[in-house]
């Protein structure tokens, strides 16, 4: 079993960081740095990857709030309308993110003329990896608490049950996902393949 550990926020005086959402932007920033480097080992425009980059997270932010706000918690957000805003309070689905993602990514690909296949094949490279660190954020607030466990890899909660912990599985299927993504790389795997 694994240790109850929580970390929200890291305070800096004035301003306190929230854990979540820095190793969601870390997440971020390392997943686009490995995409960058395999469109580079394919010959591609690394540029593409930071610039595709902005329109990837207006996407994936906007829909990611949207799609809580709709099937999550509609009644909250119908009393309470200043709340859709508030992103700080949290709510954000990652299936609304995904789909956002998406959306912004088709809509430069096609903007810039390239080739959303090639491109999107080796940018879906650095997912998996943006996908563990991020998710780490989500085990450290403890965000998505599961059922009761005897497993050896759920956490043991402050009331004393062990739980598997969402955050934790993801944050693992990501890296391992990952870790198949650089076996498949040094296979030099066809293209299409991590897409």
């Amino acid at each position: 079993m694994i240790p109850y550990i929580e970390f929200r926020t890291i305070p800096l005086g004035f301003i306190d960081i929230q854990v979540w959402g820095l190793m969601v932007a870390l997440g971020i920033l390392i997943g686009a740095r490995a995409s960058e480097w395999m469109v580079k080992r394919r010959g591609l425009d690394p540029k593409i990857v930071w610039e595709s980059l902005v329109w990837i997270l207006i996407g994936a932010f906007v829909l990611a709030r949207l799609f809580h706000i709709v099937f999550y918690e509609p009644l909250s957000y119908i009393q309470n309308p200043g709340e859709i805003i508030a992103i700080w309070h949290g709510g954000m689905s990652i299936s609304g993110g995904f789909i956002g993602a998406v959306v912004g990514a088709i809509f430069y690909f096609r903007k810039r003329k390239v080739d959303i296949w090639k491109y999107s094949d080796a940018m879906m490279f650095g997912l998996p990896l943006g996908l563990f660190l991020g998710r780490i954020g989500c085990f450290l607030i403890h965000d998505h608490p599961g059922t009761a466990t005897d497993f050896v890899l759920g956490v043991k909660y402050p009331d004393g049950v062990t739980r598997h912990d969402h955050g934790l599985y993801l944050s693992l299927n990501g890296l391992c996902l990952f870790l198949v993504f650089l076996w498949m790389a040094k296979k030099k795997v066809r293209e299409g393949m991590f897409l």
